[in-house]
């Protein structure tokens, strides 16, 4: 039997996942649910019960002996709307530090 495995060390990591992936992603269940992702059942069977996953699973999610934030499987609605404050250095005309433009 292969080991699970737990990928998020606590729920700012899934939080920060869910916010790069799931709630981008057009296979998310709506609120209408109809979602198409196995993935997203995955980690909703894993949130209530211990948190891990099958090693293939884990693989599909982007795991890969430590957290990675992007999902392999991940097919965006577009480009996520910046934040306030990057908006506000945007409409001031001041550079955004690298990596955190909008």
């Amino acid at each position: 039997m292969n080991e699970r495995v737990h990928i998020w060390s606590n729920g700012t990591e899934f939080m920060i996942w869910e916010e790069n992936n799931c709630s981008r992603c057009v296979k998310a269940p709506t609120a209408n649910w109809g979602g198409a992702c196995d993935l997203n059942d995955a980690i909703a069977v894993a949130c209530i019960d211990d948190g891990t996953f099958a090693p293939e699973v884990a693989t599909r999610l982007g795991y890969a002996g430590e957290p990675r934030f992007w999902c392999k499987e991940f097919q965006g609605r577009g480009k996520p709307e910046p934040k306030p404050a990057a908006r506000e250095m945007a409409d001031a005309g001041m550079p955004m530090l690298p990596g955190l433009e909008p």
